[in-house]
């Protein structure tokens, strides 16, 4: 089966998703998930996929306003997921976390996805991450 790229519109209390065969996957906005919702099946299910055949570099793009304990640990099974793969198959992975300026919060949890994940990550502070245009993310 051809993977193809997968965009999942944000919700109230969910992220943004674009996920792509190129090697960008972007996860942004608001992350206020209670329970397993609906497009965590889709979104394992294309991870599971993208990891058979990876291109050599692999970015993941991560901006949120607001990121509580349950979209971290989705979060996490995702990056968990890309680490050992493209590890296996000597890929790169470049994971950038981008937050508002002084938001000790958001910074926190990244800092906390970064060590539960063994994986290093780049922080780039902006100043409203609302209004941020991820269709040209500073690398």
């Amino acid at each position: 089966m051809d993977l193809k790229d997968l965009h999942i519109d944000p919700a109230a209390n969910t992220p943004e998703l674009f996920l792509m065969k190129e090697g960008l996957i972007i996860i942004r906005g608001r992350g206020l998930i209670v329970n397993k919702v609906d497009f965590f099946d889709q979104v394992s299910e294309w991870i599971n996929s993208y990891i058979k055949n990876p291109p050599e570099l692999t970015r993941v793009i991560l901006a949120f306003e607001y990121l509580n304990s349950f979209s971290t640990s989705f979060i996490v099974a995702i990056l968990k997921t890309l680490r050992f793969v493209l590890k296996d198959n000597e890929m790169r992975l470049s994971i950038t976390w981008y937050l508002e300026e002084d938001d000790e919060d958001i910074m926190e949890r990244g800092l906390h996805l970064s060590h539960v994940t063994d994986l290093p990550m780049k922080f780039i502070q902006v100043p409203d991450i609302s209004e941020f245009n991820m269709t040209k993310p500073i690398l």
